[in-house]
């Protein structure tokens, strides 16, 4: 009986814990919406997610959602964020690991010409072809407060 119980009970713990992951889960372009701007998230290139220290995930059509809303809340409830890499349409990757560029002949669903890439050689070679500056995720954070405020 007693194990029977132990079972239970670590079985009820396992998927407890399984809830409260910190991957971000795959965007469902056409189907899900921005928790900032509440728009239908459509372009592949382009997306965002959020992850609380609880688990729950926010998802963004774009970096600029993301940067708006983070800026907003306490950062100690954030577990981690994710952009989607603009060279592998629907690849998400952390932002701490991203490169940026804020280039006015790619623009963005909110209009603010941000795009992520994994690799900074291939920002570099869109750059190249697009122009642009690189910036920093502390610096593309600014520039959409900025913007929108």
């Amino acid at each position: 009986m007693l194990n029977k119980i132990s079972a239970i009970l670590f079985i009820i713990l396992l998927i407890q814990f399984a809830g409260c992951g910190s991957d971000p889960e795959p965007i469902q372009y056409g189907k899900d919406n921005c928790t900032y701007c509440m728009m239908l998230i459509s372009d592949s290139k382009y997306g965002a997610e959020l992850i609380t220290q609880k688990g729950k995930i926010f998802k963004y059509d774009s970096i600029e959602c993301l940067a708006a809303y983070s800026h907003k809340i306490n950062p100690d409830k954030i577990n981690s964020m994710w952009v989607v890499n603009f060279s592998r349409p629907n690849d998400l990757i952390k932002v701490d690991d991203s490169h940026f560029l804020l280039s006015e002949k790619l623009r963005s669903p909110m209009g603010l010409y941000l795009s992520a890439y994994k690799e900074e050689n291939n920002l570099l070679e869109i750059k190249k072809q697009y122009g642009g500056k690189q910036i920093k995720w502390n610096e593309l954070v600014k520039y959409v407060n900025d913007e929108w405020n």
